[in-house]
């Protein structure tokens, strides 16, 4: 876990650093059309990710590059949705394979080099603009297995506004505070949380975020894996208190309410609050241009001062190997890697990518500089699905919502829990 922490620190203090101006190598628009140059015949590129907010605008960043290849079409493609994970895994089993697709960084990434099912990319030159630290989460052995893409920050996004009618001078802290702040949000007529938990990742985010605060994220999954521990322990007990508060001060028809709904809510000044990540502020943007917010971690005790914001490397763009275009396949990723490329895909998609020439993302208030801030504190914590078995994750969602409907209590949601981690590992 000390591991995994002091990478995410280092990573995002390197980041911060060359976006302020580090000497860091720049590559200029010139050399991107020297090196991507029009191809000799035509050519469809088929990528594969799974972030829902990005689908729109990922296709305008693409736009770009076919302007400059004419030649090459890039298709972008959302395979099972919210069942991403398993159902890129059923498709190249069955032989429909891409050219790019997304994988998360760390166990998920080692899993599919492990089966042969990504390109090695050590001695690939686009890999010398990547963060150090970034590359220890596809380093496999020594050798470096993909490109991570972005990096992300999850926690608590506030609306400034409505806390500043609302009477909220200070952010809350502790499980308690988080109580009071809703009592006086609900006082002003403001729904203290907008949630969305139609869909199950939201509610797979708000878990990780308790729960990655509460343990040692590498040594709980060390003794998982021999049937050595539980998700039932006395931290997560008292975190999970923050699920309840949530249920109780949220938006009418929880159930039936989506993550764009829930990103409408907060644009609009309607709710104060949603836990989600960084990824959220461009779908908030969408619907308020000028939207002014704050960055906080998800409280998980009555301690001021313990919470911490989750943060790591998440997305990881793979090639194929038996891909028929992989060298239009690389010429793409490195593409990616350019300084102008690097600053079109924050701007247009709201992430960070992990790269010496990148800059942070614009918009959204204070948010971008208030997850620095707990980075320079060592206030942060890797997400929990980064490490957790592939698939793991829609199931804790699909738990997490029987939780939130009553048809399990807390000592019925670990047991599940514990039992379907069991099934991902026999």
């Amino acid at each position: 876990m000390k591991r995994v922490v002091a990478f995410v620190l280092m990573t995002m203090m390197l980041l911060v650093f060359t976006a302020c101006g580090g000497n860091a190598p720049q590559q200029g628009a010139e050399s991107n059309q020297a090196e991507t140059g029009t191809p000799e015949k035509k050519v469809t590129l088929k990528l594969w990710q799974w972030r829902q907010e990005i689908v729109e605008s990922l296709e305008e960043v693409l736009n770009e590059y076919t302007k400059q290849n004419p030649n090459v079409t890039v298709i972008s493609e959302r395979p099972g949705g919210e069942e991403y994970e398993l159902t890129v895994k059923a498709m190249i089993a069955s032989g429909e394979n891409p050219d790019v697709f997304a994988v998360r960084a760390w166990s998920q990434t080692k899993e599919y080099a492990d089966a042969g099912q990504v390109l090695e990319f050590t001695n690939e030159p686009f890999m010398s603009v990547v963060s150090d630290f970034a590359k220890e989460t596809v380093n496999i052995d020594g050798k470096l297995y993909g490109l991570p893409m972005q990096v992300d920050g999850g926690g608590i996004i506030y609306n400034k506004k409505v806390f500043e009618e609302a009477g909220i001078t200070k952010p809350p802290e502790t499980i308690s505070e988080l109580e009071q702040v809703c009592e006086q949000l609900k006082s002003k007529g403001f729904i203290p949380f907008a949630v969305a938990h139609k869909d199950w990742w939201t509610l797979r985010e708000l878990f990780s975020y308790l729960h990655t605060q509460t343990t040692d994220l590498i040594e709980f999954s060390k003794a998982m894996n021999v049937g050595n521990e539980s998700f039932k322990n006395p931290k997560i007990d008292e975190a999970m208190r923050v699920v309840d508060i949530i249920n109780e001060n949220c938006n009418e028809k929880p159930m039936d309410s989506d993550y764009n709904n829930a990103c409408a809510l907060i644009a609009q000044g309607k709710a104060a609050m949603m836990v989600q990540g960084l990824w959220s502020i461009p779908v908030i943007e969408r619907v308020n241009p000028d939207f002014d917010g704050g960055f906080i971690p998800v409280p998980v005790s009555d301690t001021a001062g313990e919470a911490r914001l989750s943060a790591d490397i998440t997305v990881v763009f793979h090639i194929y190997p038996e891909s028929e275009n992989i060298e239009e396949s690389k010429k793409l990723l490195e593409w990616f890697t350019q300084k102008e490329t690097a600053k079109l895909f924050a701007e247009k998609c709201g992430f960070l990518p992990p790269f010496e020439n990148a800059t942070p993302p614009k918009g959204g208030g204070s948010v971008w500089n208030d997850m620095v801030v707990h980075v320079e504190k060592g206030n942060v914590v890797p997400f929990g699905y980064s490490i957790w078995p592939t698939g793991f994750d829609a199931q804790l969602g699909q738990i997490m919502q029987g939780y939130c409907t009553g048809e399990y209590d807390k000592d019925q949601l670990y047991k599940q829990l514990d039992d379907t981690w069991k099934s991902f590992i026999k």
